[in-house]
């Protein structure tokens, strides 16, 4: 909500750019550590089991900031609200997907679910916009788009209980389910830790998250410096967000796929090299309202290209082939874990910059997605080096 409404959600709860920073920080300090247990969560039991539960809590969460609490109790919700949507969600999703794509499909597969996400969620937040225009800045309106977002959720773990049967996946997958009993057994999370691979695929999805957090400001961007409307502001948050990622991401999918012969190092290598031609073309653009319209074709540039390695998130993690399928939940746990951690910090960093320096603080956010991409490029070097190790017979994990 923050990300994607930010001019209308700052308007209606009044906190500052710092106050906004510090609320998604608050979520991650909490939130990403739990990776470690949600990953080792997906691996001991059924991770279907845990998304259907943390889609039921997370909708109850969002139903509590209706109320447009003052700051204080709203760091309250968002660090309960990191434990369902931080610690059981994510990893145990990426499972769910990961189970099925056993075919050299990955990037296709996540692409697809990327797409369907996408659709059903720029179909509410753009369809509510539209309706309500500038007027989404208000209590009112603004509810009613609460409520119907928390909605989705409780909706979607009804649905996921009912229609995904997640044992014949894993089981064509390998993985053994007829043991139905939890069993807390941390030697393989041993073995986890002492890999290099959550490390160096963390690393590198931490790059591509930290310039993602750089593209949250680019509908502030425009609303301050090329005086874009909070409604016309909102729309392209919503479009740079998912109108992008339903069309970029699957087509990086099947990009890497097909045409890179699976290879996720390359397609951050490419996507790299374009996100620094048009990041610098965006950052010496002049700053005046005349030029808004080429701003904002750039910015939509930006985001498009971003979004065509989006798929790299999650196959980083299947890159070295010799993985067993039984460790996944907890090498993506680990993984994760290191990876947003940036949440706990960069927000609130950013944040502060821009109340500071105010448009000049934009600049910032670009340096911050160059070298975030840098880094993502730096460790997909590392990750082909072991790739080109394993094919040669030497072994990842043991």
């Amino acid at each position: 909500m923050i990300s994607v409404f930010y001019v209308p959600y700052q308007k209606v709860f009044g906190y500052s750019n710092l106050q906004m920073g510090l609320l998604l920080t608050i979520y991650s300090v909490i939130g990403t550590p739990g990776s470690l247990i949600g990953g080792a969560l997906a691996d001991m039991w059924s991770p279907k089991k845990i998304l259907v539960g943390s889609c039921i809590a997370s909708a109850f969460c969002g139903y509590s900031l209706c109320t447009i609490p003052p700051f204080k109790i709203a760091v309250v919700i968002y660090a309960i609200m990191s434990i369902p949507m931080g610690w059981l969600a994510w990893t145990p999703y990426n499972k769910c997907v990961a189970v099925m794509a056993i075919d050299g499909d990955e990037g296709r597969l996540y692409g697809l679910a990327a797409t369907f996400d996408s659709l059903l969620t720029m179909s509410l937040t753009l369809g509510l916009t539209v309706l309500f225009g500038d007027a989404i800045g208000e209590v009112g309106n603004f509810r009613i788009l609460l409520i119907i977002m928390s909605s989705v959720y409780l909706v979607a773990g009804i649905l996921l209980y009912f229609f995904y049967n997640y044992d014949f996946w894993a089981a064509r997958a390998g993985i053994d389910v007829s043991s139905k009993r939890f069993k807390l057994d941390l030697s393989g999370y041993k073995a986890t830790i002492k890999t290099p691979v959550p490390w160096v695929c963390g690393l590198l999805v931490m790059g591509m998250y930290i310039a993602a957090t750089g593209t949250n400001y680019l509908s502030p961007y425009l609303n301050t410096v090329y005086i874009m409307p909070v409604g016309l502001a909102s729309v392209f948050g919503i479009i740079i967000r998912y109108g992008c990622r339903m069309i970029c991401n699957p087509c990086g999918g099947w990009f890497r796929d097909m045409k890179l012969g699976g290879s996720t190092p390359k397609l951050v290598w490419i996507t790299t090299v374009l996100v620094f031609i048009v990041a610098g073309a965006l950052l010496f653009l002049p700053q005046t309202e005349s030029m808004a319209v080429p701003a904002t074709i750039l910015a939509l540039v930006l985001v498009s290209i971003f979004r065509f390695n989006s798929s790299s998130e999650s196959t980083t993690f299947r890159v070295l082939k010799k993985i067993p399928m039984s460790m996944l939940g907890s090498i993506m746990g680990l993984g994760y874990m290191i990876a947003y951690s940036s949440d706990m910090w960069l927000p609130s960093v950013i944040g502060n910059i821009l109340d500071k320096n105010g448009v000049k603080g934009y600049n910032f956010v670009f340096l911050i997605m160059v070298l975030g991409m840098a880094l993502a490029s730096i460790c997909a070097y590392i990750l082909h080096r072991m790739a080109k190790r394993e094919m040669a017979g030497e072994m990842i994990i043991k």
